[in-house]
């Protein structure tokens, strides 16, 4: 019931009804989905996974589209070895916020073999791509 539950809220975050993901104030704190910054990653072609989450320059709220667009665009400029985009919202940790802030979580999936450390959302993330 509880997966159904922050289903239907990431449902209604992303169809535009509210900017805002749920915080990890109160308690409903089992239901946030915490995105955790990966230092670094392994992966094989094909597979994907969330190495950070993107917040908005405005603490409290989750990025714009404008903003994911721009952080995209940003980051696969950065690499020949796969492709960022952003899946569910959820909440991190952030020192520029002060606390937990909304985010939408970054997900790479690998397309290339290779090794690269990547700068994410400021942060360093080492990515290791082997073939299928």
């Amino acid at each position: 019931m509880r997966k159904l539950g922050m289903a239907l809220v990431a449902a209604v975050v992303v169809a535009g009804c509210t900017e805002t993901a749920p915080t990890a104030s109160g308690g409903g704190q089992a239901d946030v989905n915490r995105v955790a910054y990966q230092s670094s990653v392994r992966l094989a072609v094909g597979q994907s996974a969330i190495v950070h989450g993107k917040r908005s320059d405005q603490c409290g709220v989750l990025p714009s589209e404008a903003e994911l667009a721009s952080a995209k665009a940003n980051l696969d400029a950065q690499t020949e070895l796969g492709e960022f985009s952003f899946g569910n919202p959820g909440v991190r940790r952030s020192g520029s916020c002060r606390g937990n802030t909304p985010v939408r979580e970054t997900i790479f999936t690998a397309t290339a073999p290779g090794q690269q450390v990547l700068r994410v959302h400021g942060d360093p993330v080492r990515v290791t791509v082997t073939a299928q």
